[in-house]
């Protein structure tokens, strides 16, 4: 019997992959676990916002990655006392006559502040009786190619149109000519100045008008004294700003062929609340609507009267006009005594604001542009106190302090630098880095409080973000 087995072809010994090609397996995981978190944190902290766009232009999901920010209802914190009725009550009844700026005439208004809800705008507003044309003055432009508009009836009061000088306009209008361009990353200001001068021919671009508004383009605001002083340094051009306007001044302004531009807050689609810059180009009286050279929206944005003039209130309906110098008398007759220098529009703008705050006490922008007005005034007690009452009604957006430095000011000038930086460092958190006035005022305050070395380091970060900041120079230069 033989012991001969035939072989079992079904079980074949394989030999094990060479080591090397192990080892290789394995490095390459934790090359790409290093590599991921390596980009996400080269994502996160290394790049800036506008490279960081750029990426998510290509890997949306690298949204997720960003640095956390405050909710998108979030609001500027409380940092003051709790306020006092008493001192609310001084406030609305605050005659800016008065030469005793620290104790306001006691008056009997009494307010107390409720926990309604501040009532929305509403989609339409009821015009009152008409003029009667004996009652205006018309104020008429002299000839201009670039302006069309229709023949011109008796003006409508309408008390959506806040305003104590009469005016006249006609029911629609548009001024042509504009160049209108889209801005780049972060560009508005920019743009929009040049888009309004474009109205008189200026051929410079928005990336001209930039090197002088913002040399650094993450910076994420540019003021409205910087836009006025571009166009008057760079330009054959005039421009002026002024607070406390309405939709009947930028008719009356539009009518007579002077490009407006306003600042204001804005709620662009899939985006949170942001300041903004628009060129008013016309108006449409039956339609109740302005036409808008918008560098984000488009040539022919459409508002009505009521958006406008919600979102405008935000920024203390301040306005800028850009002129041809031959015109400069029109437009000094248009604006009037009202309008005649920034302080007597300051001085109008805490009225309205006031008025605005005796009907809604819990209107916040309506305390806080009364702040913004006595800060221009420099008269900063009263400042502080309107600005703690606006930031106390938890109401007003935690961007705010990109765009508007009234409560730094008001707060230094009483000597509450704690606050100063306290609010400081809120902006340093939010994305507010880019604004080089948080720096400037993080040194002001630093320096008051004897922290010499801390304030100019500071000073030296604000002109890293703007060559251009003088009183960041000049502050600087004074400690030495």
């Amino acid at each position: 019997m033989s012991d001969n087995l035939e072989p079992n072809h079904d079980e074949v010994e394989l030999a094990a992959p060479p080591r090397i090609l192990l080892w290789g397996c394995i490095a390459l995981v934790i090359i790409s676990i290093v590599g991921s978190i390596a980009s996400v944190y080269i994502f996160r902290e290394v790049l800036r916002p506008g490279q960081q766009a750029r990426v998510m232009e290509y890997l949306p999901f690298m949204e997720a990655f960003l640095p956390p920010r405050p909710a998108a209802d979030a609001t500027v914190p409380t940092v003051g006392a709790p306020v006092d009725e008493n001192q609310i009550n001084n406030l609305l009844s605050l005659d800016l006559n008065n030469t005793d700026t620290e104790q306001p005439a006691e008056s009997t208004l009494q307010v107390e502040i409720t926990p309604e809800i501040t009532p929305e705008i509403t989609p339409e507003a009821t015009p009152e009786a008409a003029m009667q044309p004996s009652e205006v003055v018309a104020i008429v432009a002299s000839p201009t190619p670039q302006a069309t508009s229709t023949p011109v009836p008796s003006p409508t009061v309408d008390p959506l149109f806040l305003t104590t000088v009469e005016r006249t306009w006609g029911p629609s209008h548009i001024n042509t000519g504009f160049e209108w361009a889209r801005q780049t990353w972060n560009n508005c200001g920019p743009t929009t100045v040049t888009i309004a001068m474009s109205y008189y021919g200026w051929q410079r671009d928005q990336a001209y008008a930039a090197q002088f508004l913002k040399p650094d383009r993450e910076d994420k605001n540019v003021s409205p004294w910087e836009l006025v002083r571009f166009v008057n340094q760079q330009s054959d051009l005039q421009a002026l700003y002024r607070y406390g306007g309405d939709l009947n001044l930028l008719r009356t302004l539009v009518y007579n062929g002077f490009p407006v531009i306003i600042e204001r807050g804005h709620m662009f689609e899939g985006y949170e609340w942001l300041g903004h810059y628009q060129a008013i180009a016309g108006y449409d009286d039956a339609q109740r609507v302005f036409f808008i050279q918008d560098s984000f929206l488009g040539a022919d944005n459409v508002e009505t009267y009521e958006e406008v003039e919600h979102f405008w209130k935000e920024f203390n309906r301040l306005f800028v006009v850009i002129y041809d110098p031959t015109r400069e008398g029109l437009l000094m007759d248009i604006l009037g005594e009202t309008y005649a220098t920034i302080e007597s529009s300051a001085e109008h703008a805490f009225e309205v604001a006031q008025e605005e705050a005796r009907t809604n006490p819990r209107d916040a922008f309506a305390y806080f542009n009364m702040g913004t007005s006595l800060v221009q005034l420099n008269r900063y007690q009263e400042a502080a106190r309107a600005y703690d009452i606006a930031f106390s009604l938890e109401q007003i957006p935690w961007r705010m302090l990109w765009y508007q430095f009234g409560p730094f000011r008001a707060y230094y000038e009483v000597g509450r630098y704690d606050d100063v930086l306290i609010y400081v460092e809120s902006n340093l958190g939010n994305g507010g880095e880019y604004v080089e006035e948080t720096y400037y005022w993080q040194g002001r305050a630093l320096a008051a409080k004897g922290e010499t070395n801390a304030a100019r380091s500071a000073f030296r970060q604000a002109l890293r973000l703007n060559r251009l900041f003088e009183d960041a120079q000049i502050a600087l230069n004074d400690l030495g």
